[in-house]
């Protein structure tokens, strides 16, 4: 979708795009799902399915930590679905099932587990809202797609924290012997379906696969730890009077995808965190205040370092070196103190689009590990005094 979203967007005129581009989307995407997608998902699911009774007949609890390490991601791709038939099928037939089931309970309590670390850990008010209703709604009610939507994919790592814990407590209620009497979402208020009213132990197995499935995803999100998201671009502003930093845009114009640049260098994000604006006007302002460190001989780029330690590079246009800087001008040197919105230089636009070079405008941050987070602001268009990156210190 986000491919044919990508190519319709470029065909449609902006005056109709806010009708004509959902429906073409609709249009070419729905067939692709229909015919494709789903009848692929379903064939995977079922060899996947078949895999993993397979496994459970050769290798017992082995099957059930697989099941509880993959379960996010079945749940992510709606291919978990292809389990109910076989579950409803083997309680029918033999009272209880000890394969699926059994593995749901870590799966879905190490997102819980996840939840309430990641709102525990971060500074985001909205993010810990969401982090724990999300935990509240997977422990409790074994709920999983709010922790798994809007905290485990979203911000990756708790997501390995959830598969890894998965894994390690479907194979406990897998030696445990543990097995479901009736077909519910494993929880806390729905953990009566693995109780065995042959084997009283059963309950403390339950307990203890519940305790741990918390626990250690708890803990592991926190080892693995997470990028937190900032709440605003106001918050972010306030971040500036502690120490942090704010990088201003160096052009006008709008701001593009980065991965949209045609340079592997910039797109990829090799030398740092980068914003891409397409410019509009002819000047370039200085994005932070601080000193000159390196002036291009062409003059299509240059290198600012902040008072505060940042260091920024502006690079007007790509693979516009090969212009000799017959475009460019600069108002700077080597060694200048700038002041944020300060003008440094200024190019010929028309002359870089009429050369047949693209004269997108990247700026990078060039020591981006020495930072915490760098978070580009969701803006689009931008002048000189308009804030594209917040830098949060270490």
């Amino acid at each position: 979708l986000k491919y044919i979203e990508d190519i319709i967007d470029h065909i449609t005129p902006i005056v109709m795009k806010n009708f004509l581009k959902p429906m073409l989307i609709l249009l070419v995407a729905a067939p692709i799902a229909i015919i494709i997608v789903g009848p692929a998902g379903i064939l995977i699911g079922t060899g996947l399915s078949q895999f993993v009774f397979f496994v459970h007949g050769q290798l017992g609890f082995l099957a059930v930590a697989i099941v509880g390490a993959l379960w996010p991601l079945l749940v992510m791709t709606g291919m978990h679905r292809v389990f109910t038939p076989t579950i409803v099928q083997t309680i029918a037939e033999t009272g209880k099932e000890g394969m699926v089931m059994p593995s749901e309970i870590g799966a879905n309590l190490s997102l819980g587990g996840v939840s309430l670390a990641v709102a525990f850990k971060t500074k985001n008010r909205e993010l810990r809202q969401t982090s724990l209703a999300a935990a509240s709604s997977a422990i409790i009610a074994g709920i999983t797609e709010p922790a798994l939507y809007g905290v485990a994919i979203r911000l990756k790592r708790p997501m390995i924290a959830s598969m890894i814990t998965g894994f390690v407590a479907g194979g406990v209620a897998g030696l445990a012997g543990l097995a479901s009497r009736s077909m519910a979402a494993p929880g806390l208020f729905t953990s009566v379906q693995f109780i065995d009213q042959d084997n009283p132990m059963s309950i403390v197995w339950i307990i203890v696969v519940m305790v741990l499935s918390i626990v250690l995803s708890f803990i592991l999100t926190l080892v693995l730890g997470f990028e937190d998201i900032p709440e605003s671009e106001d918050e972010l502003l306030d971040a500036e009077t502690k120490g942090n930093m704010i990088v201003e845009a160096p052009v006008e114009g709008k701001v593009k995808p980065i991965d949209s640049v045609e340079d592997d260098v910039f797109s990829r994000e090799v030398i740092g965190k980068s914003v891409a604006i397409e410019p509009t006007g002819n000047k370039i302002y200085a994005p932070i205040t601080g000193t000159v460190t390196s002036v291009f001989p062409t003059k299509h780029a240059v290198g600012i370092t902040g008072d505060d330690g940042v260091e920024v590079l502006i690079h007007v246009g790509i693979d516009t070196v090969k212009l000799e800087g017959k475009p460019f001008t600069s108002a700077v040197e080597q060694g200048d103190h700038v002041n944020s919105g300060e003008i440094i230089g200024s190019f010929d636009l028309t002359e870089i689009i009429e050369a047949g070079y693209d004269p997108t405008t990247i700026v990078v941050i060039t020591n981006t590990d020495d930072y915490d987070s760098i978070t580009s602001f969701d803006t689009v268009d931008v002048s000189a005094n308009t804030s594209i990156l917040g830098v949060v210190k270490k």
